[in-house]
């Protein structure tokens, strides 16, 4: 059995360290854009809030509009 110096586990491990940084740096990327999903869905929310209460008043004009049914 081998002995393993600190030096050959270094060499090892370098191409591991390479793609985990490329990881890192892909992640960092994409981290903005996740972190803004609970901003946009907020957003979203508000905006379906807002058409509700408009439909709604549109259709109370539309109502005032027709006069009493009979």
């Amino acid at each position: 059995m081998t002995e393993l110096t600190l030096e050959m586990l270094r060499a090892e491990l370098a191409p591991m360290h390479t793609k985990l940084d490329a990881l890192e740096s892909a992640l960092a990327a994409v981290r903005p854009n996740v972190a803004g999903i609970p901003m946009i869905q907020r957003a979203v929310s508000v905006i379906q809030q807002e058409q509700r209460l408009l439909i709604a008043r549109l259709r109370s004009l539309l109502r005032a509009k027709r006069g009493p049914e009979t």
